[in-house]
């Protein structure tokens, strides 16, 4: 198993935690905010398809949820 960390809990940064935490690696990821995703949540649809932001977030807050992977926050770690 490698480690990995990951700077940003934009969309990229979490496709990528998840992905390598699916080859199970262990990943570290870093957000400078309080909460992942503040970059979407402000929104109320996204574009090119008008999706709905709340959606977006949800699901990709969703790939989180995994034993390997490990959010820190302004706040310190989250579980």
């Amino acid at each position: 198993m490698n480690k990995f960390a990951i700077i940003g809990t934009g969309p990229a940064g979490i496709e990528a935690a998840a992905t390598l935490a699916a080859h199970h690696n262990e990943v570290d990821i870093y957000e400078q905010e309080n909460a992942p995703l503040g970059n979407i949540r402000d929104k109320a649809f996204l574009f090119p398809n008008f999706a709905d932001a709340d959606e977006v977030a949800g699901r990709l807050l969703a790939r989180l949820d995994h034993p390997l992977i490990h959010l820190y926050t302004d706040k310190g770690r989250s579980e």
